[in-house]
């Protein structure tokens, strides 16, 4: 493990915050948090292909794209409203 993978162990996240989630094949793809299960498991939502998964923050990091989340949380408050 990272020290990079080890900081995120800490991070917890909120309802509707941006970040990536590990899909299947390994990669890492843009989740929203969708409902937090327990301290450690989320359920989320893949962006890319429309599906809802739980996910153990150990497979879960912060969105680096600054530019992305942005422009992202506004789209998805349109969704909302």
């Amino acid at each position: 493990m990272t020290d990079n993978h080890k900081a995120n162990i800490t991070d917890s996240y909120e309802v509707g915050d941006i970040c990536e989630g590990k899909w299947l094949d390994g990669q890492y793809y843009t989740i929203i948090i969708d409902e937090i299960i327990d301290s450690v498991d989320y359920f989320v939502k893949f962006v890319d292909f429309g599906s809802y998964s739980k996910l153990n923050r150990d497979y879960i990091k912060q969105k680096e794209n600054v530019f992305f989340f942005l422009f992202f949380s506004f789209f998805f408050l349109l969704l909302i409203f």
